[in-house]
């Protein structure tokens, strides 16, 4: 899955716990005053002699049972005015909406406390309190840690999201490859082919010099926010579209169909392409005058033409590995093709004539 889908659904989780602060915070009391009353026992004890049949130690005894009953009561008290009611089905909710992030471990410590709390407050047994309260302490500080937990992950998501600049920036280039693939080989080859388009653009329209910077990827559906020289960048975008709108339409719909179905074996069968001449690197310089219509550049030059011809390449190479693809929040390619690879040589029948 992809880090922005974790951000969405993390800003999401981090809305909809909100409702358990107020109750989390009263548990946090209540484990905060456990905590006291431990050490004021733990105190008395020590400075006291509680031990043998003598008066001192017998009224020591008697006044440290009578501290434990008055913490019950209170703690009894502070339970009974938490209404745990609408929580529940609260944490029904987060197990049916949540399902990049784990929340199962704060719902299931929740569910377990508030079964503990009710055997607490209905017990009536002083021979069952002892341990009911230590279970319920234990509980409560449990269900208090997982939600601490969960808060920890979700400020984590914010804090890369943030650090790599996941959320909307107008002046960056956003690509995503529509193909299901989480392999690293295939991610790293997206990477070296889009940093390709970049530098061979950067080196005919830009200063040769700012490198690209991949501000943000992620796997699964491969996503990339770039960032490098703004002319390098404004120059990509008719590049990519053009690129993806002109091979698209030589698909026919029969080709469609067959890659679709599964039928085709890149050795044994052809896709069959509708005839069409596209003077593609001439169509490049076009877009890049129109982008950049002061440019000096001398495009009859040998070595921009090879520059031209390499960008082909790797345009070709790009879309014959994503038939579809989503640049700057828009769609573009063939739908159904985006989980094939369409083998290069079916894209060589559109003609790259140099510019008359």
């Amino acid at each position: 899955m992809n880090l922005y889908d974790f951000y969405e659904e993390a800003s999401r989780l981090n809305e909809n716990i909100k409702v358990f602060e107020n109750e989390i915070f009263s548990l946090q009391e209540i484990i905060s005053s456990d905590i006291s009353f431990v050490e004021d026992i733990s105190k008395f004890v020590l400075n006291n002699n509680i031990t043998g049949s003598d008066t001192p130690a017998y009224n020591a005894s008697r006044e440290v049972k009578i501290k434990i009953k008055s913490y019950h009561k209170l703690l009894r008290r502070e339970l009974r005015n938490i209404d745990f009611t609408d929580r529940i089905f609260e944490i029904s909710n987060l197990h049916r909406n949540y399902k990049l992030i784990n929340v199962d471990k704060f719902t299931q410590s929740y569910l377990i406390m508030c079964k503990q709390i009710n055997l607490f407050l209905r017990n009536i047994d002083e021979n069952l309190l002892a341990d009911l309260y230590s279970e319920t302490i234990s509980a409560i500080s449990e269900a208090i840690s997982e939600y601490e937990n969960m808060k920890f992950n979700i400020e984590s998501i914010f804090k890369i999201s943030t650090t790599l600049n996941v959320v909307n920036n107008d002046k960056s280039l956003k690509i995503r490859l529509l193909k299901e693939d989480n392999s690293l080989d295939k991610l790293i080859e997206n990477m070296t082919t889009i940093n390709n388009i970049y530098n061979i653009v950067n080196s005919i329209v830009g200063d040769g010099k700012e490198k690209l910077e991949f501000r943000r990827v992620e796997s699964g559906t491969f996503l990339a926010d770039l960032i490098g020289n703004v002319d390098t960048l404004v120059v990509m975008l008719p590049l990519l579209t053009f690129t993806y709108k002109i091979y698209s339409e030589q698909f026919s719909p029969k080709a469609k169909l067959e890659i679709e179905a599964k039928k085709l074996e890149n050795k044994d069968k052809k896709i069959e392409l509708i005839s069409k001449e596209i003077k593609a690197r001439g169509e490049y310089i076009r877009l890049i005058k129109e982008v950049i219509p002061d440019n000096k550049i001398d495009f009859s030059n040998q070595d921009i033409q090879n520059k031209l011809l390499n960008l082909e390449v790797n345009l070709k190479k790009l879309y014959a590995d994503n038939p579809c693809i989503d640049i700057n929040n828009k769609e573009y390619g063939v739908s159904s093709l985006k989980d094939n690879v369409i083998p290069i040589k079916f894209l060589d029948t559109v003609d790259s004539d140099k510019e008359d």
